[in-house]
């Protein structure tokens, strides 16, 4: 690979880059350039990665592309705006309990 361009960890596809754009992307989320390409994803190949997540699970998705839910992880989280966060589902265990709910009272005013 040249140093001049980077390629995309699932289509394959290669474009020009250069260092400066390069390191600002790593300081950016506070890895090291190598860390950056070898994490990084096309935009294209982004929008279908978070797609298929969105209709199937994380899981099938690494199973898929024949990696880990911890490397699919890292695709989206470096690359992109929006980071992954899994889906917390609250089970009827998870409510809150009125008697540790703190009221907290607002001031009323009167004209």
């Amino acid at each position: 690979m040249a140093k001049n361009t980077i390629k995309c960890n699932i289509t394959g596809t290669e474009r020009v880059t250069n260092k400066p754009y390069l390191q600002s992307k790593a300081d950016k989320i506070g890895i090291s350039v190598e860390d950056y390409r070898a994490n990084y994803v096309c935009k294209a190949a982004l929008g279908n990665l978070k797609a298929d997540i969105a209709e199937t699970s994380i899981t099938d998705v690494a199973m898929k592309l024949n990696t880990t839910e911890a490397q699919v992880e890292s695709y989206i989280n470096y690359n992109g705006k929006n980071k992954y966060r899994p889906a917390v589902v609250l089970t009827t265990e998870d409510t809150v309990d009125e008697a540790d709910a703190e009221f907290v009272p607002t001031e009323l005013t009167t004209v």
